[in-house]
């Protein structure tokens, strides 16, 4: 039973969902469905190939209170506090595991929200995670020479919102401006090399090794237009777990 801490926000999300007093839509109540029975099927099936790892659920959404903090608005220069259905989102992704190599279970997300939710700033918040303390399966430390990629169909469009919204992030947050630099558009951390930078899609960019990639905007992204750029940012970090 989670009662404490970030994940007591994971459980009051749970809760408020079962009851209706939170409404949303039946793909999301299916997601929290499927977390509780897997954390049943985890205790007692052991041919169940998942663990659910509380411990990186709690850290991942600790990161972000305790290292960021909010650039424009009301909030601008608080702590980063996650709501209930951040917190969910992000105990979901960073705190279930492959039992077989403790990688994560869940390896590509579709994160969509209403207009002025938040969602530049949420997806910042990620990519400082991903770049600067993104934890490698294989070692247990920081992911060695992260590389988080933001993309979209222009890079002026995920410079301008996104990769902006960092930058302000960056320059609110000591713990964060404190361990990285700017240079030529691309966030650099110290410790681990890890970087965050802006692509497009007007070239296939071969040869990348992503530990993560973030896709803005992805309804105006076209199949016929756009398929190789998105094949390769898919593929690009096939050598990471």
């Amino acid at each position: 039973m989670i009662v404490s801490g970030e994940l007591a926000k994971v459980q009051q999300y749970i809760d408020g969902v079962l009851s209706g007093d939170i409404v949303v839509g039946e793909l999301v109540r299916a997601s929290v469905k499927r977390h509780l029975d897997d954390l049943e099927r985890a205790e007692n099936d052991p041919a169940f190939p998942y663990h659910f790892d509380f411990n990186s659920a709690e850290a991942a959404c600790l990161y972000f209170p305790t290292c960021l903090r909010h650039s424009i608005g009301e909030f601008a220069s608080m702590p980063f506090e996650l709501e209930p259905w951040q917190a969910f989102g992000v105990a979901m992704v960073f705190g279930w595991k492959r039992d077989v190599d403790n990688s994560r279970r869940f390896r590509r997300v579709y994160w969509s929200t209403g207009r002025k939710n938040g969602k530049s700033t949420f997806a910042g918040g990620l990519a400082l995670l991903l770049a600067s303390m993104d934890v490698s399966p294989q070692t247990g430390k920081p992911e060695s020479v992260a590389e988080v990629i933001l993309c979209a169909t222009k890079r002026e469009q995920v410079e301008m919102i996104m990769f902006a919204e960092i930058q302000r992030m960056r320059n609110q947050s000591p713990a964060i401006s404190g361990a990285s630099k700017v240079v030529n558009k691309r966030l650099e951390f110290a410790h681990n090399k890890g970087s965050i930078r802006c692509i497009g899609s007007d070239k296939p960019y071969s040869g990348l090794n992503p530990s993560a990639v973030l896709k803005d905007e992805l309804h105006e992204f076209r199949e016929k237009v756009h398929r190789k750029f998105l094949e390769t940012m898919d593929t690009g970090g096939g050598s990471r777990i």
